[in-house]
């Protein structure tokens, strides 16, 4: 008798520790006052452009300067998406110049952004963007989100 208790007991609790733990969680460096300790959050759905995606394609015009001086590259974007969605604390990471820092830092800056969430409450994360300048596509400059997968 109490080993059939146990095995019950032991199936109830596998059962409910598998049950709703489909969703996958994500860890992004929290929002934190400058100077403070780097802490770590864990999310449940990942922030993305307001229209869900993660690139958005033809998101700003090629800098004159840098398409007469053939810079091209890609330029890293720090910054956090706060809680409502907004981008705060805008800066580059890695540049290449010629005005695509500028232009970069001017993209991400007016872009709006659905948040992380932690069970559907939104969370502020710091998270980085590449702006991609080709001259060989110069009409499509893509602004991308990185994660850490």
């Amino acid at each position: 008798m109490n080993k059939s208790v146990l095995l019950i007991f032991l199936l109830t609790f596998i059962i409910s520790c598998t049950n709703g733990n489909d969703n996958q969680v994500f860890e992004f460096i929290a929002c934190t006052e400058q100077g403070a300790p780097i802490e770590f959050l864990k999310v449940t759905e990942k922030p993305t452009f307001a229209n869900g995606e993660v690139i958005k394609e033809n998101a700003a015009q090629y800098p004159e300067m840098a398409r007469r001086n053939d810079i091209e590259g890609v330029v890293e974007v720090s910054f956090e998406i706060t809680s409502n969605g907004e981008a705060h604390d805008v800066y580059i990471s890695n540049g290449i110049g010629g005005g695509a820092d500028e232009t970069s830092l001017s993209v991400v800056q007016n872009s709006q952004f659905v948040p992380a969430k932690f069970k559907n409450n939104p969370q502020c994360v710091r998270t980085k963007a590449s702006v991609l300048f080709e001259l060989d596509n110069p009409d499509n400059v893509i602004l991308s989100l990185e994660f850490n997968d």
